[in-house]
């Protein structure tokens, strides 16, 4: 066990404020090695392994303030924003999921975008349902496929008799094909 250090001392190792300290101390943190009344001791080593392991990182201030207080104007204001920048996380985080939360957002959003673009296209015409679209392609086949099949009788009066069954089924082949053709493009 090394030399064991004053509570001011081990939030300047730590880099962060005395009060600081207090709070991950108190949340349970961070153990203290040796308490005699308000006086606390801590060993470097179990505290810097402990803050390691039990600080959420992301939400720790990289430029850490110094033991010193800070003087002049707005300094409560500042340690209050200290103590608020290092006291610990409530839940057990992984340390990527603040990534994981932010891409999951940024997800959402562009989802949303999306949604909302389409739903503009939609609503000005340029965008059309699926429904509507394979509605309004089967009604174009069936028209095509009644008017070719409505063809050997319209063709009847200008061939022959013996003819029109050979014309007929040449016509039924014909859109036989068609609708094979079609439904190769369908699938």
């Amino acid at each position: 066990m090394s030399e064991l250090l004053s509570h001011a001392r081990m939030a300047k190792m730590l880099g962060m404020s005395p009060n600081g300290l207090r709070k991950h101390v108190e949340a349970g943190n961070i153990p203290v090695a040796e308490q005699k009344g308000r006086f606390r001791r801590y060993d470097p080593e179990a505290a810097k392994a402990a803050y390691r392991d039990n600080v959420d990182q992301s939400k720790t201030r990289k430029d850490a303030p110094s033991a010193r207080p800070a003087r002049g104007r707005g300094t409560r204001k500042r340690s209050l924003m200290d103590e608020a920048a290092s006291a610990p996380s409530t839940a057990a985080r992984s340390p990527d999921s603040g990534q994981s939360f932010n891409k999951a957002k940024t997800a959402e959003k562009i989802f949303q975008a999306k949604l909302k673009e389409a739903q503009y296209k939609e609503k000005i015409g340029t965008l059309v349902s699926l429904d509507e679209v394979k509605q309004a392609s089967f009604d174009a086949a069936r028209t095509l496929r009644d008017k070719l099949m409505a063809l050997p009788a319209q063709l009847s009066p200008f061939v022959s008799q013996e003819d029109m069954p050979t014309v007929t089924k040449m016509i039924h082949e014909f859109i036989k094909d068609l609708q094979e053709a079609a439904r190769k493009i369908a699938d």
